[in-house]
């Protein structure tokens, strides 16, 4: 049986919308659809970032973690957030699952992701009905993921990917 404090802690964990994945609409306080510019000004300066063609891949690293944002100029001339990735473990599912969680657990709790990348131990797996992208390396979740619901997150991971994947070699 659970004692007061740690139901008490936990409810706490899952209610702080500071740090709530909500797949398909946002992280803690970034959401998809955000405008870009507000929100990078928001969180400062970034550690780095890649931007080309209308499309941006920034990141800023923290003590916990690092927070990604891929962001697209549309049909407007402001660029809007279309996927946040996190990999710090303070960040949590309505389910309680985070960055560091078993992913067998994960994937048992979302039977809809569906593996999109595979490349030495390091897997990507997309919800597109409900918006979420889970890493995987080494049997753990690496990082968490929202992207609009109804969309496969295949482009904003593509552009990921070809910044990173000689990390995994």
């Amino acid at each position: 049986m659970l004692s007061f404090s740690v139901v008490c802690f936990l409810i706490t964990q899952r209610a702080d919308p500071k740090f709530a994945i909500i797949p398909g609409k946002s992280i803690g306080s970034t959401a998809i659809g955000d405008d870009y510019e507000k929100v990078a000004a928001r969180i400062k300066k970034p550690n780095f970032g890649d931007a080309a063609m209308g499309r941006s891949w920034t990141t800023w690293i923290g003590k916990g973690g690092r927070l990604d944002i891929f962001a697209v100029r549309g049909r407007s001339d402001k660029p809007t957030v279309r996927l946040i990735r996190v990999s710090s473990p303070a960040f949590k599912l309505p389910n309680g699952l985070h960055v560091g969680s078993p992913l067998q657990d994960v994937l048992k709790a979302w039977p809809t992701l569906r593996r999109i990348h595979f490349m030495h131990g390091h897997s990507i797996w997309d919800d597109a009905k409900n918006g979420l992208v889970v890493e995987g390396l080494l049997n753990k979740c690496f990082a968490l993921g929202v992207h609009a619901s109804g969309q496969w997150a295949d482009e904003s991971y593509t552009a990921y990917l070809s910044g990173v994947s000689g990390v995994f070699k």
